[in-house]
């Protein structure tokens, strides 16, 4: 689509793992007791169940969430991250169970990308853009934290991810290859 409206790769991008950040971001709130806004966490990858979640990269006030588990092991230290990451992927479905839909959420993640562009504040947000060699990746579109501004993604952002993070990851763009070949 995007070739037939003759637009670059950086204008075309899908909303990508922004709503399962901010759902992640609130479940890790409400389980550390802390506000939202001093958590730094990004899901990648499928906007579904292969998702990922590169815990090696979450920071709470600068400070990496491994470490606070460390740190502190009587508070932290019993958070199942296998759990938080099961929880984030099913996030969706509790909301469809309990209201039929899940229209608003996407709706604030959305608008949280028109604003970045509209404003040209350079927010780092994890959208879909065309992958060609980050991480890896070719030929694919899949959630990984880019910066958003006035021209659309303006940079993938390349996070140090774990060997096991890096297998999740090539795992659910294989996921996303896979329900491609389907509709191709």
């Amino acid at each position: 689509m995007r070739k037939q409206l003759d637009l670059p790769k950086n204008r075309c991008f899908s909303t990508g793992t922004s709503l399962d950040s901010c759902r992640l971001r609130r479940i890790l709130s409400q389980k550390m007791h802390l506000d939202r806004s001093s958590i730094q966490a990004f899901v990648m990858g499928e906007h579904g169940d292969s998702q990922m979640i590169p815990f090696s990269a979450v920071h709470i006030s600068g400070k990496p969430l491994l470490q606070w588990m460390k740190d502190d092991p009587v508070r932290y230290g019993k958070l199942d991250l296998v759990q938080i990451e099961k929880e984030t992927a099913n996030a969706g479905h509790e909301v469809i169970e309990g209201k039929g839909s899940t229209e608003f959420g996407i709706g604030i993640a959305l608008s949280e990308i028109v604003r970045s562009i509209f404003h040209d504040s350079k927010k780092v947000l994890p959208v879909s853009p065309l992958l060609e060699g980050e991480y890896g990746q070719y030929g694919i579109h899949a959630g990984v934290p880019c910066i958003i501004g006035k021209d659309g993604i303006e940079q993938v952002i390349e996070i140090s991810l774990t060997d096991k993070e890096k297998e999740k990851f090539e795992n659910s763009c294989g996921v996303i290859r896979e329900y491609i070949s389907h509709i191709s």
